[in-house]
């Protein structure tokens, strides 16, 4: 393994070497590891995402999925991607090879959702739970479309967390008479309601 240790400043460095996309030899060095398994583990890491294979640690592929997002969505876009992805689904898949997770691990990973809580101490609601449903799911596609996995297993562990809970709200008669009477009689807003109802208009006033 290419890891040294540097003397001088007591840490440790990679020196590696790698091919590009173009077919040139390249060489790769990164410095400042506390500890010497750091620096493998980063090793092991960068040439994972050189080789790009499915059997590529899953942070690996969560790393590459983010680069593209952060590329092509807006800012607020991504770092909500990476706020979902960084407490609620790497610390479970972590180093786990791509290949190897199955519906019985995405299963095992919602009902732990289930148990969990959020920073006001409350469990997740089903719409958030969904949204990172959702978002695991996404990133096995793009591992699908670009790096040759071959099925998403999200797909088949299906939805255990519940849905979002849709609401609708209505006013009762009384409530929109007393909305609109606030509005001037020659009000265009008030016209505009009043074409939506099936009654006269002289009913408001």
């Amino acid at each position: 393994m290419p890891v040294f240790k540097d003397e001088e400043r007591n840490t440790f460095y990679v020196k590696t070497y790698y091919t590009d996309y173009t077919g040139a030899k390249k060489q790769k060095m990164k410095r400042g590891f506390k500890l010497q398994r750091d620096a493998k583990e980063w090793e092991q890491d960068f040439l994972s995402k050189q080789s790009a294979q499915p059997s590529m640690p899953f942070r690996v592929l969560a790393d590459l999925y983010l680069a593209d997002k952060k590329a092509h969505c807006k800012l607020i876009t991504y770092e909500t991607k990476k706020n979902r992805i960084d407490i609620w689904i790497l610390p479970y898949f972590n180093r786990q090879p791509l290949n190897s997770i199955d519906a019985k691990d995405i299963r095992k990973w919602q009902s732990d959702l289930k148990e969990a809580t959020g920073q006001t101490g409350k469990p997740l609601s089903p719409g958030y739970m969904q949204n990172l449903v959702t978002e695991l799911s996404s990133i096995f596609n793009f591992a699908i479309r670009f790096y040759g996995l071959s099925v998403n297993p999200c797909v088949i562990a299906g939805n255990a967390v519940g849905k979002k809970q849709k609401s609708l709200s209505f006013w009762t008669k009384d409530e929109f008479y007393r909305f609109i009477q606030t509005f001037e009689k020659d009000d265009p807003c008030a016209t505009c309601l009043c074409e939506y109802r099936p009654q006269r208009h002289d009913f408001l006033w």
